[in-house]
């Protein structure tokens, strides 16, 4: 990799725009970068590492606005710009960072977003490849094959930086080197096999628990004490002594199921002989309890005959008592027909005692009656309807009277109506302006809501910023670790050529390599070889980790875009300050708005105002002919009135009122008609009566009954009649059944004496307590037996698992503290210490090269793995050896002048190493800042000369000191000069 030129505008100390051109030294080979203390000499190597990777080594968390000039406006840009080439071709980067611009609108400050362009050089102009900030590091790492980190080691060699390296502690070393060679992944290994260890450990002790518990509950349930033989911890003697538990059991329930089938067999028998016994028992108490009652039912015979004989003579009563009912009935009839008949002659006699009473005579009063009281009714409906007339006759005046006093009410109303319109045609001048205003704060609206509306999208799209910025973080390191894995299956891949190649050897035949056809000593494979489908599959996980990484590059881009537009339509307002303007502007609105209905109201309340008025007026024009038509109403109900009373003073006679006279007709009406049907009703009652008593006659003599009181003796009442019967219904059922009963064959052939039960029920209940003795006894003995089966399953179940995970996790265990570097690991060096330590040899292998040369064979470094103490990890040791002394010493106590040359030629073993694991780039650009000044002549001129060395092949070694001699022996120089305004300018000087 080569950088041939930077540019920087605004960066650091450079107010204008000053460029670098790195290619107007090739020829030289090194040039020196001097100036002032202060005036931005290593700035020109910070404007190559921001431009690359956005960072700059001395500023801590990111530069950010800080590599700003702070001799530029707030709208002035800042920008730095690279062009370097690698075997891909030729590039050019340009980077500038965020910054807090004016609003475009209104006042304060907006976030301007930091840019980045990558272009390639194609034919004769720039195609740009990438423009999207969030795919810069992995489009940069894709072209440098390097990290941040990793191009300060091996190309920019920053002021006292790389003696770290030489001075540090082994924990110092080791954490430096796992930045570089990215060797986390053993660490991560040795974290995943110590949280293996650990949860195999809790899983062995939760299996040991549950054995404890398993045995504790057999011992408890089978109340056998654990023997000091057994130890559930390790699971010693517990499987023998659970068998020996089972055994047992096993016994106590086959001899629990034999004494169960004794007693069952015993109870059957007692049962057999009791059953019998109390059947025969059972029989002779039902024959001696038949023989009791067929005695009983012969004692009441007599009886029952004597009840046989009442209900016959009931039953011939019951023939002819309807009879003697309506016989009864028909005289009870006539009798009260003559009452009746009485009291209506009577009360005739009362009211006219001179009218005859002959049945025609009274007919004819009767009819002459009826007709006077039919036209009386009129008239005494008419008479009713006198104060109604009368009524009339007030209503009438009373409405002629009211509507001359509504013709003058009508008439003031419309004088107050008319006033109340003019008061309000007075209020619309003002009203008409206030509503005018409506549609210039309608459109201030509006366009607000719109300001507000953008406002609140733009506050959603800055969490989706956030949202996005971290899916791309998650992507960034995606790619990374994928860019890790295919370069290390790359390396492992190179490292396995040889047993490759030596895999296509045949006997005799020329080696592809040396030509050799004896081949003594051929490489072979190593384990785990990398073949090309293996670099092939990291390679398409790289490209689609990177893809992805794009994806949310571009994301975030567009969002950040988005917020800018958004923020612009906005008017660069926050929400709650167009929140507040809307509110102002929508108060406006709704005060023009009520302007409107206000207007609107009055007009309304003008036109009602208009239609009552015209209405009243209306109303007064046609009130006479509605007055006249009032007054002839008048006069017609006076007519009314009159001509009524005079008619009801003839209707009336010499009664008081029409109305009594009516009553006293309708009284004679009523008096003559109830004597004439009662008389009517006395002849009809005569007749039945004489009927009846010849058919209760008739009656009697065919049911041989000598009269009706005889009959009345002999009834029974139903209820009576009923119970007598069932009575002797009842008493011949059971004499049946008694007899039915005792000639049944199971009653006959019985013993004379009653069986005796005591016995029989005393040897049953004796058998059957015995029989639930043994069942209670084999129940329990057969639970305990599938307690203790399922306990001691559990229990070899825990024992199996147990020592499965006591196996496995010694081997885990074992495995973890060896790759931990503790026992049995007898180096004390951990699994990524080891690999850091191979990396280290080759780091001491390289820097050795430069070290003797620049120190006349002096010093030499020696990579220590000697066990270290206290405690620490070893592995990681770096002496010096002196070959004056043939001693070792530590690196802290070179001078200052060979630590310098030290630090030097072990940061350039470093860059050769790293370079090599970067893929085998080559190295065309070299910085080192600083660090001369503590050499001496002669060992500055042997520093130089090995500086010199690297410039073989086209390398260009820049250099930053203010040592003179160097100036004097460094023809080829970068001037970096501060002006009085304070800003730097840069200026080149190469030798003529």
């Amino acid at each position: 990799m080569k950088i041939h030129q930077v540019t920087m505008t605004g960066f650091g100390p450079y107010r204008d725009t000053e460029v670098v051109d790195f290619d107007a030294f090739d020829d030289d080979g090194i040039f020196l970068i001097t100036g002032r203390t202060g005036a931005g000499k290593t700035s020109i190597l910070d404007a190559v590492t921001y431009a690359l990777f956005g960072s700059i080594p001395r500023y801590e968390g990111g530069a950010g606005e800080k590599v700003r000039s702070d001799h530029i406006g707030p709208t002035d840009p800042c920008q730095v710009t690279i062009e370097l080439s690698t075997a891909d071709g030729r590039f050019r980067v340009t980077r500038s960072p965020a910054y807090q611009r004016p609003k475009q609108r209104g006042t304060g400050t907006t976030t301007a977003p930091p840019t980045f362009e990558l272009a390639r050089l194609v034919g004769d102009g720039w195609e740009v490849v990438e423009s999207k900030t969030g795919n810069a590091e992995v489009r940069i790492e894709e072209i440098v094959r390097l990290s941040a980190k990793q191009f300060q080691q091996v190309i920019l060699l920053a002021q006292g930086q790389f003696q770290e390296f030489l001075v540090a502690t082994s924990d110092k070393r080791r954490e430096l080197l796992r930045m570089l060679f990215d060797t986390r992944r053993f660490a991560d290994y040795s974290e995943a096999l110590d949280a293996r260890a650990r949860t195999l450990g809790e899983r062995l002790a939760s299996s040991s628990t549950a054995i404890g518990t398993y045995s504790a509950s057999l011992a408890g349930e089978t109340q056998h004490e654990l023997p000091d033989t057994v130890d559930t911890t390790t699971g010693e003697g517990v499987e023998a002594w659970v068998d020996d538990v089972v055994r047992q059991h096993a016994d106590v329930l086959e001899q629990a199921m034999t004494e169960r089938q004794a007693t069952g067999a015993a109870l059957e028998l007692a049962r057999v002989a009791f059953d019998e016994a109390r059947s025969i028992r059972e029989r002779q108490d039902r024959r001696a309890e038949m023989l009791r009652r067929q005695a009983d039912l012969e004692l009441v015979r007599p009886e029952i005959d004597e009840l046989r004989l009442r209900l016959a003579e009931a039953t011939r009563a019951a023939h002819v008592w309807h009879r003697v009912e309506a016989e009864r009935e028909a005289r009870r009839a006539h009798h009260d027909a003559q009452l009746r008949h009485r009291t209506a002659d009577e009360s005739f006699r009362r009211l006219l005692p001179d009218e005859a009473t002959d049945p025609d005579t009274l007919a004819g009063s009767v009819q002459q009656w009826s007709e006077l009281v039919g036209s009386l009714r009129d008239s005494a409906d008419r008479e009713k309807g006198l104060g109604g007339l009368a009524e009339a006759v007030r209503v009438a005046a009373d409405a002629l009277a009211t509507f001359d006093e509504q013709v003058e009410l009508d008439a003031q109303a419309r004088v107050d109506l008319r006033a109340e319109r003019e008061t309000v045609r007075a209020t619309l001048p003002a009203l008409d302006e206030r509503a005018a205003a409506l549609r210039g704060v309608e459109q201030a609206v509006t366009s607000l809501r719109a300001r507000l509306t953008a406002a609140e999208t733009a506050d959603r799209t800055a969490v989706e910023i956030d949202e996005a910025q971290q899916r791309q973080l998650d992507a960034g390191r995606e790619v990374t670790q994928a860019s890790t894995r295919r370069d290390d299956l790359r390396a492992r891949q190179r490292a396995g050529f040889a047993g490759v190649l030596a895999q296509r050897l045949e006997p005799d035949e020329p080696c592809p390599v040396c030509g050799s056809s004896a081949h003594p000593a051929p490489a072979v494979l190593t384990e785990g070889h990398v073949d090309d489908g293996d670099v092939e599959q990291a390679e398409a996980d790289y490209v689609r980790a990177v893809r992805r990484s794009q994806k949310c590059d571009g994301e975030v881009d567009d969002l950040t875009k988005r917020l800018a537009a958004e923020r612009e339509a906005a008017g660069d307002e926050t929400s709650p300050v167009l929140q507040s303007l809307v509110d102002d502007a929508e108060a406006a609105v709704a005060g023009a708005e009520a302007a409107v209905a206000e207007r609107a109201v009055a007009q309304q309340t003008l036109e009602r105002l208009t239609a009552d008025i015209d209405a009243l007026t209306e109303r007064i024009a046609s009130a006479q002919q509605r007055r006249a038509a009032l007054v002839a109403a008048e006069a017609a109900a006076t007519t009314t009135h009159d001509d009524t009373m005079r008619s009801l003073d003839a209707a009336r006679g010499d009664h008081e009122s029409v109305a009594d006279r009516l009553a006293t007709v309708s009284a004679h009406v009523r008096a003559g008609r109830a004597l004439l049907e009662t008389a009517a009703a006395l002849s009809d009652s005569a007749e039945h009566a004489e009927s009846a008593r010849q058919l209760l006659a008739a009656a009697l003599v065919e049911h041989e009954i000598a009269d009706a009181a005889a009959a009345e003796a002999a009834r029974l009442q139903p209820r009576e009649q009923a119970a007598l019967e069932a009575r002797v219904a009842d008493h011949d059922t059971e004499t049946r059944s008694v007899a039915s009963i005792l000639a049944s064959s199971d009653l006959h052939d019985l013993p004379g004496d009653l069986v005796e039960l005591d016995l029989p029920r005393g040897a049953f209940a004796a058998a059957d307590a015995a029989d639930k003795q043994a069942l209670a006894a084999e129940s329990t003995a057969r639970q305990r037996r599938s307690t203790v089966d399922r306990l001691a399953a559990q229990i070899h179940e825990a024992l199996a698992a147990a020592g499965t995970l006591r196996e496995e996790h010694a081997v885990v265990h074992r495995l973890a503290s060896t790759v931990r570097g503790q026992n049995p690991n007898t180096m004390k060096m951990a699994l990524e210490t080891f690999a850091l330590a191979a990396e280290l040899e080759e780091i001491v292998r390289a820097a050795n090269a430069r070290l003797v040369h620049m120190t006349g064979g002096r010093y030499e470094f020696l990579h220590s793995d000697a066990l270290a103490g206290r405690g620490a990890q070893s592995g990681l040791a770096l002496d010096v050896l002196d070959a004056f002394t043939g001693e070792t010493r530590p690196p802290q106590s070179l001078s200052g002048g060979e630590k310098f040359q030290a630090s030097l030629a072990l940061a350039l073993g470093l860059a050769e190493v790293l370079t090599n694991r970067a893929g085998g780039i080559r190295l065309d650009t070299l910085f080192i800042d600083e660090g001369f000044g503590s050499l001496d002549a002669d060992t500055l001129e042997t520093t130089m000369a090995t500086l010199d060395d690297l410039r073989e092949g086209g390398r260009t070694i820049g250099l930053i000191s203010h040592v003179e001699a160097m100036k004097e022996s460094i023809p080829a120089q970068l001037f970096v000069d501060q002006t009085d305004g304070g800003w730097s300018t840069i200026r080149t000087s190469r030798p003529t």
